[in-house]
C-alpha cells in the first residue's frame, strides 16, 4: 500500500493543466470512445447508465461543441442524432 502512495502523490505531483487546443477535430470514433464512458447506457434492459448518478436520478447532459455546432449527447441516439443548439 506503501508503494502505491507514492505512486500516486507522485503522478499527483506530475499533474499540470494545458490551456492550449489542437485546433483539428477528434475523429468520430475516438469522441464516441470518450462519451460512451462518460454518460452511454451499459444496461439498455435497465437504462442503467456507464456512469453512477445519485438515486439513478440521470441528472446530467454532456455538451459537445464542435465547428458545426454545439450538441448535447444522447446515448440512446449517439451524438449524430442529438439536439442542435
Amino acid at each position: 500500500m506503501k508503494a502505491r502512495m507514492i505512486l500516486l502523490g507522485g503522478v499527483c505531483a506530475l499533474r499540470s493543466t494545458s490551456r492550449a487546443f489542437a485546433t483539428d477535430e477528434l475523429p468520430a470514433q475516438t469522441l464516441s470512445n470518450l462519451l460512451w464512458p462518460a454518460w452511454g447506457i451499459n444496461r439498455p434492459k435497465e437504462g442503467k447508465r456507464t456512469a453512477r448518478s445519485a438515486s439513478n436520478w440521470q441528472q446530467t447532459d454532456i455538451s459537445v461543441v464542435m465547428s458545426t455546432g454545439a450538441y448535447i449527447y444522447d446515448a440512446l441516439q449517439k451524438l449524430e442524432a442529438s439536439r442542435k443548439w
